[in-house]
């Protein structure tokens, strides 16, 4: 009799679990640039992956995804120069973050995210680039920089989102690094507005 009382319990607790979990696979555009680093300009790039949520009340829930992302920047290193590098970065990001789904289909976002370095390259054409990036080579193409770059990220994301009753879900995610990109003294810390579209389901 304990035994049938202790496996209803368990698929009564399994049950409400499950119905309390959501999945969101997302795809989205990234567009990027680095805080701190001046006439930067913004980079396009791809974001993909999903996120998955438990809701503890009706408007209220905690959520965990893995986001794959395109960053980095283009800014000038020489002065009086119209060429700029192009520095491409790529992440596998974990946002922890607080949900609130304050009205009919809105929800707000906010948590912290930790990103994973992945990829480093820069793109230039000068020959006197003595600077921290390029060694000195007379053309940089896809030059492999992820052993100058800080191999972890973390920073604030903030998310913005519409759910419509087809499941369809239209984002907008800002993030703010608080980590440099680079290890030592050169300046730049990622800084990204995404757009998304993601489809959430009942787990």
């Amino acid at each position: 009799m304990k035994k049938l009382i202790l496996l209803t319990v368990l698929f009564a607790f399994t049950t409400v679990a499950k119905a309390q979990l959501s999945l969101q696979p997302m795809v989205g555009v990234n567009f990027s640039s680095f805080k701190g680093v001046k006439d930067d300009k913004l980079k396009v790039g791809l974001a993909a992956g999903g996120e998955l949520e438990y809701k503890f009340s009706a408007n209220y829930g905690l959520s965990v995804g893995a986001i794959y992302t395109q960053e980095g920047s283009k800014y000038p290193l020489l002065v009086n120069t119209s060429k700029d590098a192009n520095v491409k970065l790529e992440y596998l990001n974990v946002p922890i973050l607080f949900n609130d789904h304050f009205y009919r289909g809105w929800n707000a976002q906010i948590g912290l995210q930790v990103g994973f370095l992945t990829k480093a390259t820069v793109d230039h054409e000068y020959n006197d680039l003595t600077n921290y990036l390029n060694g000195g080579e007379e053309l940089l193409k896809n030059k492999d920089v992820k052993d100058k770059c800080n191999s972890i990220d973390w920073g604030i994301p903030i998310n913005l989102s519409y759910q419509f009753n087809s499941g369809f879900v239209f984002m907008v995610r800002t993030y703010t690094s608080l980590a440099a990109v680079f290890k030592g003294s050169a300046p730049g810390r990622n800084k990204y507005v995404m757009l998304g579209l993601g489809y959430n389901f009942d787990l």
